[in-house]
């Protein structure tokens, strides 16, 4: 069938984004952008430019080359596709044209159509190619530190399906833990390899979790009779819900229920630590200090996460103890969740259990103490051997300025009995100037209402 140029032209019109006519040289004589939303097309100024002025440098040659192609072949199609850079909006049109060499109007055709749309839709599936690896690789690193420290922790940690109640994850401690050491624990049910009465309490522990969220409890469990504290968290996902099950050796995290009772009544914060310094047992009073609801996040670790501004003050305690058995007003520090700090002292004694050590301290809030000698509102340590006392709980400069310190008033204090308390005679035995002197009278809060009545 034969169509007449008019019809022709109004079916590429019709198909086609873009059409250009063009003579031999590749000048464009005619253009016609079809798409009413294409923007960018509209832009760029077709009309009496050369094509390979229109395209990406890299790309004139294959335009100069399509050209003389359809000149050499009237009538017969070939297919290229370029890019147009529009400088005044800053972005580039991607279109696959049509070109041939029309005999009859002595011009070459190109039909072209618009291939941003389809290069965008492809960019954004490469991008979230690469953002799907990156996550991925960013996941299978965090799986792996993840795993890498619960392997690391002496505890032992399991991750049981709520709904078959079946081990599907563990660390490397938990099955020594439960003195399984011959066979994986995944896939085993829970609780399992523990005694009727203990498993009984557990299952109590997992009912009581699933309605508060946690539960802790310490658990005869072994054979050897050595107890295990066990920690519960109840956690809902998508997938089901799942217990997050801490495993941790606490040989003496039981208290008989006379002692306890005593434990719970005492006013001072009680610990009890094994030999290596974990907290097996702690009273109220400690808790509320360390603005924990319950012991579940405190027994099991080492005392050393509270006690203690520099982190040996524990171990020369407890190594007192081992000597002298009792400790009485061992100065320390008691670190809270906010990081603050607060002045303490510890009276400690230790007994012999099973081979090993085992340590009860009291500790006792010092910082609202009233000291016999203050003669400031910051008072001054009143010697030497009280700023040496404070080594490990004050810092090395804040103890040299307080040296400082001390050692100029007791300096002024003599100057003044041995002038009578001469004031003009002191400062010039001490080499200061008399308003200087003053200075430091008030500063240390020597003679205070007798400089008030000078000056006055």
């Amino acid at each position: 069938m034969d169509l007449s140029s008019v019809t022709a032209n109004q079916v590429l019109n019709a198909l086609a984004d873009v059409t250009l006519k063009l003579d031999t040289d590749g000048l464009v004589l005619e253009a016609q952008v079809n798409r009413v939303d294409a923007t960018d097309l509209r832009q760029i100024q077709w009309q009496g430019k050369a094509l390979n002025a229109l395209v990406s440098g890299s790309q004139r040659d294959r335009v100069a080359n399509v050209i003389d192609w359809c000149v050499a072949h009237p009538n017969a199609t070939t297919t290229v596709t370029l890019s147009h850079p529009n400088l005044s909006s800053d972005t580039t049109a991607t279109l696959r044209y049509v070109f041939f060499y029309s005999a009859d109007e002595q011009r070459l055709i190109a039909v072209g159509e618009d291939k941003g749309e389809l290069s965008s839709a492809k960019q954004q599936l490469v991008n979230s190619q690469l953002a799907m690896e990156r996550d991925y690789w960013s996941l299978r690193q965090t799986e792996t530190r993840y795993r890498r420290l619960l392997d690391m922790s002496s505890d032992g940690f399991i991750i049981v399906d709520d709904s078959s109640q079946r081990i599907v994850e563990c660390n490397q401690a938990a099955g020594p833990l439960l003195q399984i050491v011959d066979q994986s624990i995944v896939g085993l049910a829970f609780p399992s390899h523990i005694d009727d009465a203990s498993k009984h309490q557990l299952s109590k522990m997992i009912d009581d979790a699933r309605i508060k969220g946690s539960a802790s409890a310490a658990l005869s469990t072994l054979a050897n009779g050595h107890a295990l504290f066990v920690a519960i968290d109840h956690l809902s996902q998508t997938t089901g819900a799942i217990l997050l099950v801490r495993l941790s050796q606490a040989a003496n995290a039981t208290l008989p229920a006379t002692e306890q009772h005593y434990f719970e009544r005492v006013p001072d914060a009680l610990l009890q630590l094994d030999h290596s310094g974990r907290i097996t047992a702690a009273n109220g009073v400690f808790l509320q200090w360390i603005q924990e609801p319950s012991d579940r996040h405190v027994l099991g670790r080492n005392a050393d996460d509270w006690l203690g501004r520099t982190g040996v003050d524990l171990q020369v305690l407890l190594d007192n103890l081992s000597q002298r058995s009792v400790v009485t007003r061992f100065a320390s520090t008691l670190r809270t969740q906010a990081q603050g700090f607060t002045d303490i002292e510890i009276s400690g004694s230790s007994r012999s259990h099973s081979s090993d050590n085992e340590y009860l301290l009291f500790l006792r809030d010092t910082s609202r103490r009233i000291h016999h000698r203050e003669t400031t509102v910051e008072a001054l340590p009143s010697s030497i051997e009280e700023i040496t006392s404070r080594v490990g709980q004050t810092p090395l400069k804040d103890l040299v300025r307080e040296s400082t310190d001390v050692i100029e008033a007791l300096c002024i204090e003599s100057a003044l009995k041995l002038t009578r308390n001469n004031r003009a005679s002191a400062a010039e035995l001490l080499g200061l100037s008399r308003q200087s002197l003053y200075t430091k009278l008030r500063r240390f809060g020597i003679g205070e209402t007798e400089i008030e009545a000078e000056t006055g």
